[in-house]
Parts: C-alpha cells; structure tokens; sequence
C-alpha cells in the first residue's frame, strides 16, 4: 500500500511551501488509494511551539488536506524518543557513532578555515580519534553529541564510492561520499536531529513515498547511509520544485503572503487556494487550470510536476480566486463570508457589523458584488450599505455633466422612484432610471451617476438600480433627498 506523509516542523506558521508539499503527498495517496500520514517533528526544544503546530493543522484542515494517521490527534516525535533511542543503541552497539565534543563555534571556526582553502566545509572528523581518557575529561565539561561514522558504514554496507539514488521527479542523482562527512545524528540534548529521527519513522510507519522538496536532497544522502546503517530498506524518492519569487529568488518565510494564514486572513476561498498550490510546479495533461480537490483527486500523478522552480504569480492566484468567487452561489458564499468573519473575530479580535445585519440584505450584497470579488475581503467594501459615511458636494456630478442638470437628474429620479410601485427588481428599477434619462432629455451621466453616487457616497460601486434593489425604497428615498440637500447647501 502506498503510504506518504508530511513532517513539518512547529517553528513558524503552516508556509506555503509546506502547504504544497501536504497537498501533493494527499494528492498521491489519494490517486494511489493509500495513506496520507502527519508527524509533527518538534525535536528542536527552543523553537517548536504549541501555538504553531495549531496553526498548522488547523491550516491543513482549512485546506481540505485530511490526514488518515493518526486516527485522532498527530504522531509528535517528542512522544517517540524512546524508539529513537532503540535504534540509537544499535548504531552505538556496532561501533557506527563516536561522540564529538566540538562547540558551535570551533565547528564554524573550522568549517570557515575550509572555505579559505577552496574545500567543500564539512566535519573533519577531529573527535573521532579521541582516547577513552581524553573523553572522560571532556564529558566534564560538557554533554557530547554523536556523529555517525560514514567511513564505517560505507565499509559496512560495501557501498561506492558515489552514491546514487533514483528521484521519481529528477531522475538519477549521484553524490561522492567524501563530499558528506560525519554528520550528527543525536544532539547534545539527547534528542535526534530530524533526519535520523524520520528515517526511524518513515521504517516503523511504513512510508513508502517521501514527497518534499528539492532543498531536502542533500537530507536523502544522509538518510541513505542511515536506512544502510541501520540494515532497513529507504522508501522511494521524489523532490519538488522550490517556490520561487518573480525575480526567482528562494520564496521567503518572513515575506507576507507567504503563509496560508495570510492567505486565510485576505479572504481567499481554500478551494481557490488549493487550485493554485496544485499548479505550482505540476500540470496535468491536458492543461487546464481549474480544478477541485476531488478533481485532483482523480487526475494528479508525478509525471506532471517539473524540475524547475515554480514562481509564486500572486495574478494566477487572484485570477484563480476570481474564478472560484463566481463559481459558487450566492448563498454558499454568504456562508463562506459569515464563517470567515467568525473565523477573524477568533483569530484576530475584529467585529464586523455584517455579522448583525439581516440575512435577506446580505444576500443581496453578495449577489451583487459577486462579479466584481475576488476574495471575502473584498465585500466589506460595501459597508456604505448600511453605514453610509459623508462623502464631497462635487462628487455628485458628473465629469461631463453640471449642478443644474444633476439637480434636474436627482429631483426627477426621486419622483420617479417614489411613485413607483410595481415590483422592486433591479431590471425594472432601471427601466424608471432609463425613463427619467428619456424625458428629461438628459444624459445617463446626468441621472445615473448622481443617483449612484448618493446611494453610496462613493466613486465607485454597483449600478443605481443594484444598490437601490439592495437598500430598499425607503431608504433610497431617504438618500436622494439627502443628496439634493447637499447640491443646495
């Protein structure tokens, strides 16, 4: 059975990137009808927090990504050190790790001194050859950690002198063990670096896949040498494409946007967001653009995704998220909006006033500024609605028009709507509108844009007859009459 997983660390919010990797081990499992799994590796003590790991699963829920193991909760690798140590032990029973008592800054020293003379920095192996005396005295003053010794396991496991796996994206890549090192696999801490405590898991949790991306690369020949330590098969290969800036910089973490919270806060729809991450870096077939989680579902395999880095195009994302506003019906989307201003007043401590209005006039807003959305966000723009704010005298007239046929545009529209009194739709609506502009031998600049403008105090918003079809009658009686007011003050 397929199995893939994701294994981020809880050091920052749930990135972009990590998202991409999830969806694309969610994606190939679910093609493959296998098992999605979410390990949390918080084995860095100082920089793993709680309030991240939230954040990255209720990030990975907001997305539709559903992980199948555990059943409840998540696997943590804090929780697992006593299987790590297992494992530990028999590296240290068959003499494949020595302990290294070099601090951080004779290490920097040294790999410093490497660089000056053209070498590739990587440890030279000075604590290797310490006597048993000379360690005693060193373990006095500090804990030491533990190297594994390349040169044993390459003599235990009869390996070339280049290694070579097979990447299910990139193909045969090859390294020169002399190019790696001793490398540490338990810290001073006594807890494992990452990739010795993955490769445990990956084995116990019988991962067959690791899909992740292509910064990791140099993680995999490591963990080779490790699955060939500890006498385990590794799962099979393949590395994605970094996320890259227009410029083709490295996607930064601390840049905003770069995190699905971000995201999230901006009103983007998650199937929007979930579209665009499938289109980083893989394509299928027949190259269409717009597609569902159960789309991809059905349609995504590793033959589509590229080598090169993939550019994080914020136009696709919003092109895309236009897409998806429009797609839904009205009524979905005043559920999107409803959920997404609770989810704010949570996460954020924003109250908004279209949580109190009525349900009927919020669907109407949304119907009406559905075309010109491209994330949630954008329809708190129409607050004006029914919290008008003052707006200028000389925003109501026309660019081409003046005050006496504004004013006779106004009066006329007031009457007009006033004694009208069939159904209050907005074609009909327009028809009066479309009426005033006839008699009153006036242009639609005349009539159409005073009267939009005093219903919403703004330069730009929706069609008169869609906002008076919003606000009622009465109250857009009320506004024309404030704006005549204003045009005779």
């Amino acid at each position: 059975m397929v199995k893939t997983r994701l294994a981020p660390s809880p050091t920052g919010k749930l990135h972009i990137g990590t998202a991409r990797t999830a969806l694309f081990n969610f994606l190939f499992a679910q093609k493959n009808k296998g098992k999605f799994i979410l390990r949390i590796e918080d084995t860095d003590l100082d920089r793993s927090r709680p309030e991240f790991e939230k954040d990255i699963l209720e990030g990975l829920k907001w997305l539709g990504i559903e992980w199948d193991e555990p059943k409840s909760g998540v696997y943590r690798q804090s929780q697992r050190l006593d299987l790590y140590q297992q494992f530990f032990a028999q590296l240290k029973k068959e003499g494949l790790v020595y302990e290294c008592f070099c601090t951080p800054k004779e290490l920097e020293k040294e790999r410093e001194e490497m660089r000056k003379a053209g070498l590739l920095p990587r440890y030279s192996g000075r604590c290797k050859g310490l006597g048993e005396d000379e360690k005693k005295k060193m373990r006095k003053k500090r804990q030491p950690a533990w190297r594994l010794d390349v040169e044993k396991v390459v003599e235990k496991g009869g390996l070339p002198e280049v290694l070579v796996f097979n990447d299910l994206i990139r193909g045969e890549i090859k390294k020169n063990v002399k190019e790696i090192g001793d490398f540490v696999v338990v810290k001073s801490d006594q807890m494992p670096v990452f990739f010795f405590a993955g490769v445990v898991d990956d084995y116990l949790m019988k991962i067959t896949h690791v899909i992740r991306g292509e910064d990791h690369i140099t993680n995999t020949f490591s963990q080779l040498l490790l699955y060939k330590a500890l006498s385990i098969s590794p799962p099979q290969f393949a590395h994605i494409p970094l996320i890259l800036e227009k410029d083709r910089s490295k996607m930064s973490k601390r840049r905003g946007g770069s995190q699905v919270f971000d995201l999230r806060q901006k009103g983007y729809l998650p199937q929007a967001v979930v579209n665009f991450l499938a289109l980083l870096g893989w394509s299928p077939k027949d190259d269409s653009e717009f597609l569902s989680l159960e789309e991809l579902k059905q349609r995504f395999d590793l033959k589509g995704i590229k080598k090169g880095g993939s550019i994080f195009d914020r136009e696709k994302l919003d092109y895309l998220a236009g897409l998806w506003i429009r797609h839904f019906k009205p009524q979905r989307l005043v559920e999107f909006f409803l959920e997404w201003l609770e989810w704010r007043s949570k996460n954020l401590g924003e109250d908004s006033l279209f949580l109190s209005i009525d349900r009927g006039q919020l669907l109407k807003i949304i119907s009406i500024f559905q075309t010109r959305s491209v994330v949630l966000e954008d329809f708190l723009q129409a607050e004006y609605i029914f919290k008008m704010s003052d707006y200028p005298r000389e925003l109501l007239i026309f660019k081409r028009s003046d005050l006496d046929k504004t004013k006779k545009g106004l009066e006329n529209s007031l009457k007009a709507i006033k004694n009208y009194q069939s159904a209050w739709q907005i074609e009909k609506i327009k028809e009066v509108l479309v009426g005033v502009v006839e008699k009153s031998g006036l242009n639609n600049g005349d009539v159409f844009w005073p009267v939009r403008v005093a219903l919403s105090g703004q330069s730009g918003s929706p069609s008169p007859q869609e906002l008076m079809w919003v606000l009622g009658k009465k109250e857009s009686l009320k506004r024309l009459k404030k704006a005549l007011e204003k045009l005779s003050s």
